[in-house]
């Protein structure tokens, strides 16, 4: 995935064209969906949330697309940065319990984040990196649920389980979608290569 520079002067860390192209998509994605969130927050409602809460959403979400902004600006740095995609999803993942928590555990309107942050990892690490996702969204979502919910309540505990089996069959959906799509990828490749032979065989024997 990364090799080292040849000539002295030269950057020493050169990702691959795969690797340029899922972070090109994963970067592109995360700023598309900042954007959709940021400005889908102008018809949060103050009297609902109160100023404070609505204040604290609108900094958070600016300040991640400024962030996300920059990353696809200074694009060359972006590449050299190691661990990229699984930094953002990490952060992507706290940023999404954060304005779950802020907003209320059952009717938030950016609960969806959850399951878009698995999508994203699916598209990049396949299954195991999107139930990976799911596991740790699943934890967090958990945590934040037991802390702030009582869970004596029967209907707390279905709409618990309820939200955290979603997650898993996001993950087992999308993960599995990938994976073959990927096999696929593999298999026409293999395919072509086999094709180009048998043309270069022909061509020797004509």
């Amino acid at each position: 995935m990364i090799q080292a520079g040849a000539a002295a002067g030269q950057p020493t860390e050169i990702l691959d064209p795969g690797t340029q192209t899922k972070i090109a998509t994963f970067n592109l994605a995360r700023l598309a969906l900042i954007t959709l969130v940021l400005f889908s927050t102008i018809f949060l409602r103050q009297e609902v949330f109160g100023e404070a809460v609505v204040l604290k959403i609108y900094s958070v979400l600016l300040a991640s697309f400024t962030l996300s902004l920059l990353s696809a600006t200074l694009w060359k740095q972006t590449l050299r940065v190691r661990l990229y995609i699984p930094s953002q999803l990490f952060y992507d993942l706290l940023l999404t319990s954060y304005l779950v928590f802020l907003t209320g555990l059952n009717e938030s309107i950016f609960l969806f984040l959850y399951l878009l942050n698995i999508v994203f990892a699916s598209v990049v690490y396949q299954l195991n990196g999107a139930l990976f996702v799911s596991a740790v969204s699943g934890t967090v979502y958990a945590m934040i649920y037991y802390v702030n919910t009582d869970l004596e309540n029967t209907a707390a505990i279905y709409n618990l389980a309820y939200n955290e089996l979603l997650f898993l069959l996001t993950a087992l959906l999308c993960g599995q979608l990938m994976d073959e799509l990927k096999r696929q990828k593999i298999l026409l490749e293999r395919s072509e290569e086999h094709t180009s032979e048998l043309q270069s065989l022909a061509y020797l024997v004509c």
